[in-house]
């Protein structure tokens, strides 16, 4: 009962910081940018046919030829990764608040685990399950800007949210999980 009470407390305190970071810091810090042409870009996306998809700009680079001018491309610019929903979704449907939720509440799981395999010591299960996190975002989030080019401030953004994450997480886990001898 106690490693699904810990998760619980984890979820719910991961759905705040969401809710928080997300609607009222991320935009003060820049973490996203408008386009100032966004109509006539995605006038284009649906007069061009495009399909929801994750697109980088060039691709291929399947054949000597492909790949010669994805090179030129990058070294000319521009280019670029784009995520693109052509359907739309509700942003705030109960389904994705669920799904989200559900999400977090696999992540709160994973952190109460480690924290039990951690052992006792609070001090070694917070810097675990910390530490975890840091794992994943240096290889995922700090990944992107590296062999992807997304742009540092969407990173830097999309950091301080995972680190003050990944904190809170393992402050909650550190303390609620059952303590395993």
């Amino acid at each position: 009962m106690r490693p699904a009470l810990a998760t619980l407390a984890a979820a719910v305190a991961l759905v705040a910081w969401g809710m928080l970071f997300w609607g009222l810091l991320a935009p003060r810090l820049g973490v996203f940018h408008a386009l100032p042409n966004a109509a006539s870009v995605t006038a284009t996306l649906l007069e061009g046919g495009a399909t929801s998809g994750t697109y980088f700009m060039p691709w291929p680079r399947d054949t000597p030829e492909a790949f010669a001018r994805f090179v030129h491309q990058h070294e000319t610019g521009p280019f670029y990764r784009l995520s693109y929903v052509r359907e739309g979704v509700n942003p705030n449907s109960a389904a994705k608040l669920i799904l989200g939720t559900l999400h977090y509440v696999t992540v709160a799981a994973i952190a109460v685990a480690l924290a039990m395999l951690a052992g006792p010591r609070p001090g070694r299960r917070f810097a675990i399950v910390l530490l975890a996190g840091l794992l994943g975002s240096d290889f995922i989030t700090v990944g992107d800007p590296v062999w992807f080019h997304m742009p540092w401030d969407y990173v830097r953004g999309v950091l301080l949210y995972e680190v003050a994450s990944w904190a809170l997480l393992a402050a909650i886990a550190a303390r609620l999980a059952p303590r395993a001898g």
